[in-house]
Formats: structure tokens, C-alpha cells, sequence
């Protein structure tokens, strides 16, 4: 046994503080002993005294960062670290491996610390009053540049109100399946490598309050398996909070915000030129920081499964998996869409079946900086199994000018577990609470495709000269083994009178079976966005027994389905939109078939989509001779005025033929006939007498069977 003393003459007497019984401290152990009111004199020696032993190397024992001192009243305000400066005396408690060296591009020396064999790296506050209201703030930076793949042995930040007797996490991990944490999901003060410098603040409250708290990064000794990696903190702030901790984007300075770049106003609430929406694919190698502030875990590569396009953000770190938006501006936004996978089967080692809800992963959103995180959506691990489709609607809350999303799953917390991999693709953060009266989209725009007018287009590309159209358009060439290739517009409102108009070319230039339907483009429609009840635009009526309550009597026509059969080379369609089309949220939809139950690969034909407006329709529908844009017709050459009617322009003038006739005795004429579709010329059918004689136009091939003559002028007509 060993006694811890003190003595207030000289050493003349002894008083024993506390006794160290050797049965309690067979391993290294912390020991803080409060002194005694008779032992706070001015002139007092302290011993550590072992009354018998049994002689040289028995009973030994040992003692180390041995700290007397500390305030009777501990101080309400601490600030350490800033500007460079170092372990200041009466700041700091325990400095264990921590160095005073540039760190990560710091401005200036900051405290690096990194644990070796057997030894932890531990930095440790003296006590601080706790007040209501304080934060804890700090810049801390672990791994800078390391890989996310080897995270090494975790930083962890923890509090004591006993003198570093007992420690707690700042922050302790709270998952939505505990008792204690209901519809919460909370990461864990630790901290994993990569972290670049990043601000942290932590509102204290509970038991953190009290007249003697204290504060420590500890990171334990290295083991063979699990390296260690160097850590730095700079600025720790602990004292009366800033006026809503400056929503997250300043520091808290002298009880005054000191905003970040981009942030102004007393509380650094106001943000300057945030990105309105978030569309994002993960077709480069690397997060664009643009739209990506904080990646952890994870990785652009290919998933488990394909989820839409080959590439995705894959997640299968050992450590914590984060992917997390910047700022964005979000009062005007509507939903969060993506797509996501748990688990799998593949070559990674994380492609592994999910099987608990402690494999979940977790979408948040914070207005403030990351400071607090709120939970939108949980991502089941059972409906996650298999690439899922989630369309969330962003709550009132989450509106705000600088709002974060982040998808979370809480890897690493368990000793040598492995979660399943988690993968994310075909993110779309925006949308509008008043939807637009039409969209128009010529593909013309250095960009491609409009990005607010559509959600998304799997494998599609603007390409030029496709068919030999003269300008771009929306092409879809590369043969796909997922079940979807096509494009989706954004929610539109769609009132009575208006319109549809695309052009459209499908299988141009390529062999195609003329009797094959596979594979045709469908034209559909939705009034729920994010589900999958969808219908086509217009079905087809054809003379039958029965009436559909779609189909007008004597008004008969195919349905809104294009294929190499039918539309081969670029067609202009026009439609108008049927009443069942009619709302605030309608969209719509080109979808190429795949059936599944076709074998690999399917040799989808290419296709493409041009000049696609959506609106008011134009009079007359332009009479089929020029393009609707806004509501105005843009009239081919030859054609003018609001409807683009023939023109009278003698010079551009067409004269139409006022008469028809074709007995087919010398052919098919390209003067008379626009389309012929499905037949020849032929004596198949035998004399038609006593009506017509000779050669005739005979309609006997598969598919689609249909002619159509010239144009003629027809008003003098019977």
C-alpha cells in the first residue's frame, strides 16, 4: 500500500489524503484526489509514501503525470490554442505525445498529437464552470490526406464533473431503434481519419454542466492491426455561447460571430449565392466540392448492383461513412430523391447481405452548420436489399437559406465490425412548391440537357447529327442491361388546352426486323411524383364492341408508343393533353421497354427526342408545320403567321395539287404519297373489277400498315 500525504510543517507531520490500496492498482489507473480545506495553505509539501515493501524490485510501484493545483472557483470562460500559441500553463491538465508543429496547411503551429505503441496521445483541459448556454468549440484535424480505407485508431473527445475519475462522450451515439433515442440519430463524439480542418460545436447541457468540468482528446495506443495517425486542435473555445452559435458558419470570438467566407450578418445567418437544387449522377471520378462539403468512407466506383448507370458513391469504409451536401438554399425547394442500395453481392468486401436494423443508414438535414443534425428518413436495411427508389418531401424546417443534407450510416462504432456497403446514386435535392405552366428544352445549351427541367435521363447524351437531324438532341445509342433507359421531366401544372410536342427517331440507320415491336419508346404520365403509377398519355381506341371512356366515337388512334416500326426517322409529334393529365404535379416520360424476360444483351435500338415543349397549346397546333415554343408557333419554311398556314408569298409559296388519282400501274409516286407503310405494289389480292384493275397497293406486311398522301389543296374538293 501506498499513501498519498501532506504536510503543512515542513514535513515535521504527515496527514494522510488517501490510500492506495495495491489490490486496485495491479494496472495503470487515474487517480484525482480534491485536497482538503486544512491542506489549501501557503506552504504545503505533498509525498507519495510506502510504509514497508519487501526489499529491492518487490513491491514496486510507479507514478506519473502527477498535476497539483486547480482553482477553488474554476474559471467561466476558456480560450487556449488560438493563434498559434501553445500549451499555455494553467490551460491544459495532461499533454501526452502532443507537439507544438504546422499541421494540414495551418496558418501557424498548431497541438499535434499521435499515440504510439502502448501509449495514448491525451490532451486534457484544466477544470472549466459550466454554465447554461456554453459551447465547446474547437478546430480539429485528424488523417489530413491520409485514406479513408485505413481510418487507424480514432480521436475521441469526452467530458469528466469528477476530476477525471469517470469519462463520458461529449456526444454519445444515438441510434433510432433505442429506447433512449427516439426518432434521433446522433454520431458519437470520435473521429476517424480523413477529417480536413473542420469547426466543431457542441452546445453543453445535462450533466456537462457543473462548477468542475473538464475536457480531453485521447487516442488510444497504436496495435499492430490498427495504426495510429496524427490529430491537431487549434482555438478551443468553452464560455457563454455566440447569439445561435452563428447558425454554424463564424466562430464565436469575445461573445461575437466572426462569419466564414460567404456568411455575413451578426449571426453569419444570411448566405451569399447557395446553390438553389442538387443534381448529381457520380459520372466523374471524384465529389465535385461544389456540391460536396464533407465525404468520408467512400468512394465513386462501381456498387454491389448497378443502381441506374454504372458508376455510384459507394461506401465501404471500415470507419465512419458520410456523404454530406454544402449549404444549400432550400426555401423554395420541394423533395430529396435518390436511389440507394444496403449490402449486396460483389467483389468488395462490403458486399455483403444486410440482416439489422444497426446496418441502417440515415438521411439528415442541419440549419446550422452541421451543428445539430435532425433525422428526415431512415433507410431500412430490408427495403434497402435491393436498389430502391425514395422520393422524401423536405419538411418546413428544413427550408432554410443554408440548409445540409447528409446520408449517414454509423460504421466503425463497433470494434471489428463490417457493415454493408451503402451506395447512392441519382440524387436530386430542389423542385419547386409552385410548379411551372411549361417546360421547352431545344438541347441546344452549352450544358446539354436543361438540369431544372428534368430529373434524370440514364445513359442518354446530347449528341449532334443523329439521323441526320441538323441540330442536337437527346440520343440514347449504348445498349443497356438495366431495366431502364429513358427521361423524366419535372412536375409541371397541365390545364385544359394544352399541349405536348416532341420529335422523335427510333432504330434510324439500323437493320431492324419490321415485324418486331421490342423495345418501343412508351410516352406516359404521372400525377405522384417519386411513385411508380404510371400511365400512358394516350391509349389506343380502335373501332371494338366496346367504348373506353377515353376513346371519342369515330376518333381512332394508336396509342402514345413509338418504335423502329413506326417512327424510324424523325417524326414530329403533336398531342394534345387528354383531361386525365390535368394537375399541379403532372409529368411526364419516354421510357424504352426492356422485358426482362429477354436474354442479354437485348440490343436496344437508339433512339432520340428533340424539341420537346410541354405548355399553352399554339393555334391549331401550328397545322403540323412548325414547332410550338411558349405558346407561338415557329413555322418551317414555306409556312407563316400564328398558325403557320401556307404562305402567301409568291416567292416561298407552295402550290398543292387540287386533284388525286393513283391506279398503280407505274408504282408508288413520291409525289402523291408522304407515307406508305406496311405494303407494296402487287397483283396479290387478284382483279379489284369492277372498282380498279390491274396493279394495286397491297397492305399485307406485319406491323405497322398506313398511307398517307401529299398534301392537297382541298377547299374546291367534294
Amino acid at each position: 500500500t501506498v499513501f498519498l500525504q501532506y504536510s503543512l510543517n515542513g514535513g515535521i507531520t504527515w496527514t494522510t489524503l488517501k490510500e492506495l490500496y495495491f489490490k486496485n492498482h495491479v494496472y495503470p489507473s487515474y487517480v484525482a484526489v480534491p485536497l482538503h480545506d486544512d491542506a489549501r495553505k501557503k506552504v504545503v509539501r505533498i509525498r507519495w509514501w510506502q510504509a514497508q515493501h519487501g526489499g529491492r524490485a518487490h513491491h514496486d510501484w510507479a507514478v506519473d503525470n502527477i498535476f497539483i493545483g486547480g482553482d477553488v472557483d474554476a474559471p467561466e470562460k476558456y480560450l487556449s490554442l488560438e493563434k498559434g500559441h501553445f500549451l499555455r500553463d494553467r490551460e491544459w491538465l495532461t499533454a501526452t505525445h502532443i507537439n507544438h508543429e504546422e499541421y494540414c496547411n495551418s496558418d501557424h503551429k498548431v497541438a499535434v498529437g499521435k499515440s504510439v505503441t502502448n501509449e495514448n496521445a491525451v490532451l486534457e483541459t484544466i477544470d472549466v464552470h459550466v454554465k447554461k448556454h456554453y459551447v465547446l468549440e474547437f478546430m480539429f484535424s485528424i488523417g489530413c490526406n491520409e485514406s479513408w480505407e485505413d481510418p487507424g485508431m480514432p480521436v475521441k473527445l469526452e467530458y469528466s464533473v469528477d476530476f477525471g475519475d469517470t469519462w463520458q462522450e461529449v456526444v454519445q451515439k444515438c441510434l433510432p431503434m433505442e429506447l433512449s433515442c427516439p426518432g434521433v440519430a446522433q454520431q458519437p463524439s470520435i473521429y476517424f481519419a480523413p477529417v480536413p480542418w473542420k469547426r466543431f460545436t457542441f452546445p453543453l447541457h445535462g450533466d456537462i454542466i457543473s462548477n468542475w468540468t473538464r475536457f480531453r482528446w485521447s487516442q488510444k495506443a497504436t496495435q499492430d492491426a490498427t495504426p495510429s495517425h496524427m490529430w491537431a486542435i487549434k482555438n478551443v473555445y468553452i464560455g457563454p455561447q455566440c447569439p445561435h452559435h452563428c447558425h454554424g458558419h463564424g466562430s464565436c470570438v469575445e461573445l461575437a460571430c466572426k462569419c466564414d467566407k460567404g456568411y455575413i450578418g451578426d449571426t453569419c445567418a444570411t448566405a451569399e449565392d447557395r446553390p438553389t437544387f442538387l443534381k448529381e449522377t457520380f459520372e466523374e471520378k471524384t465529389f465535385d466540392p461544389t456540391y460536396w462539403n464533407y465525404v468520408v468512407g467512400g468512394q465513386i466506383a462501381l456498387p454491389c448492383s448497378v443502381l441506374v448507370e454504372d458508376l455510384a458513391a459507394v461506401f465501404s469504409g471500415a470507419g465512419p461513412r458520410i456523404l454530406e451536401t454544402v449549404d444549400l438554399d432550400l426555401r423554395d425547394a420541394k423533395f430529396i430523391q435518390f436511389v440507394a442500395q444496403i449490402g449486396g453481392y460483389g467483389d468488395n468486401l462490403a458486399c455483403i447481405g444486410a440482416s439489422s436494423r444497426y446496418q441502417n443508414a440515415y438521411l439528415q438535414y442541419s440549419i446550422n452548420g452541421g451543428i445539430r443534425w435532425y433525422l428526415l428518413h431512415e433507410l431500412d436495411y430490408s427495403l434497402y436489399s435491393q436498389p430502391h427508389t425514395d422520393h422524401i418531401f423536405i419538411p418546413e424546417h428544413a427550408r432554410s437559406s443554408a440548409t445540409r443534407i447528409r446520408w449517414w450510416q454509423p460504421s466503425g462504432l463497433t470494434e471489428g465490425e463490417l457493415l454493408p456497403a451503402l451506395a447512392v446514386d441519382n440524387i436530386y435535392i430542389g423542385g419547386s412548391e409552385i410548379n411551372a405552366f411549361e417546360l421547352f428544352d431545344d438541347f441546344e445549351s452549352a450544358g446539354g440537357a436543361d438540369p431544372t427541367s428534368w430529373w434524370f435521363g440514364p445513359y442518354s447524351k446530347v449528341e449532334n447529327s443523329y439521323c441526320y437531324h441538323p441540330s442536337h438532341a437527346l440520343l440514347w445509342k449504348k445498349d443497356s442491361d438495366i431495366e431502364e433507359r429513358g427521361i423524366t421531366t419535372r412536375e409541371l401544372i397541365v390545364e385544359n388546352g394544352f399541349m405536348i410536342q416532341f420529335k422523335i427517331a427510333v432504330g434510324c440507320g439500323e437493320y431492324t426486323d419490321s415485324c418486331l415491336t421490342n423495345h418501343s419508346i412508351r410516352l406516359e404520365y404521372s400525377k405522384e411524383p417519386g411513385s411508380e403509377n404510371w400511365e400512358l398519355v394516350n391509349r389506343a381506341c380502335f373501332p371494338t364492341n366496346s367504348i373506353h371512356s377515353e376513346c371519342a366515337p369515330n376518333e381512332f388512334h394508336n396509342p402514345s408508343i413509338y418504335s423502329t416500326n413506326t417512327h424510324k426517322k424523325w417524326t414530329l409529334v403533336m398531342l394534345d393533353l387528354p383531361e386525365k393529365t390535368f394537375s399541379s404535379t403532372t409529368q411526364f416520360r419516354w421510357i424504352q421497354d426492356t422485358p426482362t424476360n429477354i436474354p442479354k444483351p437485348r440490343n436496344l435500338p437508339a433512339w432520340a427526342v428533340d424539341d420537346v415543349y410541354i405548355g399553352e397549346a399554339c393555334p391549331s397546333m401550328c397545322h403540323g408545320k412548325g414547332i410550338c415554343v411558349q405558346g407561338k408557333c415557329q413555322c418551317d419554311l414555306g409556312f407563316s403567321g400564328a398558325d403557320c398556314k401556307p404562305s402567301r408569298n409568291l416567292i416561298a409559296a407552295r402550290i398543292l395539287p387540287t386533284t388525286f388519282l393513283d391506279s398503280f400501274e407505274n408504282g408508288l409516286s413520291a409525289d402523291l404519297w408522304e407515307v406508305v407503310k406496311g405494303g407494296w405494289i402487287s397483283q396479290e389480292c387478284g382483279s379489284l373489277a369492277p372498282h380498279g384493275g390491274g396493279k394495286h397497293l397491297y397492305m399485307g406486311e406485319c406491323g405497322r400498315r398506313e398511307t398517307v398522301t401529299k398534301e392537297l389543296d382541298a377547299s374546291l374538293a367534294m
